[in-house]
């Protein structure tokens, strides 16, 4: 069995992003990864749990957060439909100022076999079973306290009409900030 334990050095960073929105506000995104769509702020926030705690809105670009130079920053992201249709995979993570109070981002697989999903189609009394899946994310050590903006880049993919295959809808980048107390 292959588990990670989260130690309180670790900063998990869940990026929730509203793919409706970002479909509809930006019906032409990008297809070349090298450059993407630019995105507003309305339609993603950050969660960072536990120990460190902190939550953005997607008004407030900024993720506030306690922390100490050493804590590994680890990035990832889902929509908030629950991949349920589309899915979002964070490509890259580049900075907007020279501060570099974290080493760069760099992607990485989790590789997981404990996700659950219903047994059946009759969700009250279907006991979920375990499935094989992996989740991507970008991870970084932290050097300094202090204020971080960045740009993360993610793709967008929905599902096929026969839900079998996934496709590339676009793209796209944002520009949140991370402020480490």
């Amino acid at each position: 069995m292959n588990t990670q334990v989260q130690t309180a050095s670790d900063v998990e960073i869940l990026i929730m992003i509203d793919t409706e929105y970002v479909k509809e506000m930006y019906p032409q995104p990008s297809k070349d990864p090298v450059a993407p769509t630019g995105i507003g702020h309305n339609s993603q926030f950050m969660i960072c749990t536990g120990y460190h705690a902190g939550i953005s809105n997607g008004l407030i670009p900024t993720l506030n957060f306690s922390g100490n130079a050493g804590n590994r920053i680890s990035l990832k992201a889902g929509t908030v439909y629950g991949n349920a249709n589309e899915d979002v995979v964070i490509y890259g993570v580049s900075y907007l100022d020279e501060g570099n109070l974290h080493n760069n981002f760099l992607p990485g697989v989790i590789p997981g076999n404990m996700g659950a999903i219903p047994g059946t189609p009759d969700y009250a009394n279907a006991a979920s079973r375990n499935r094989l899946i992996n989740f991507t994310s970008c991870n970084a050590v932290e050097r300094q306290k202090g204020l971080e903006k960045f740009l993360v880049y993610f793709a967008l993919y929905r599902w096929d009409s026969k839900h079998l295959n996934q496709e590339l809808v676009g793209y796209y980048y944002w520009d949140p900030a991370l402020d480490v107390a």
